[in-house]
């Protein structure tokens, strides 16, 4: 799997993630729900955003390299 194969797969994970957690969070309206949003979900969009970033970064070096050493 190329860098930017596993860069989208991220992105689409995480998309599935925020569109379950939307789903539920009309029944799990409380402190706990909150507290597990702020903590995790608010700086997982961070996380991946970044880590998307240096994959595609990667994927660019690794085609770089495959055209030098070709």
């Amino acid at each position: 799997m190329s860098a930017r194969a596993g860069a989208a797969k991220l992105l689409s994970a995480y998309r599935d993630l925020v569109l379950r957690l939307d789903r539920i969070r009309p029944e799990w309206d409380d402190s706990v729900r909150r507290a597990f949003d702020h903590e995790f979900i608010e700086p997982l969009e961070l996380e991946v955003r970044a880590a998307i970033a240096a994959m595609e970064a990667l994927d660019h070096v690794l085609e770089d390299a495959r055209r030098a050493c070709a």
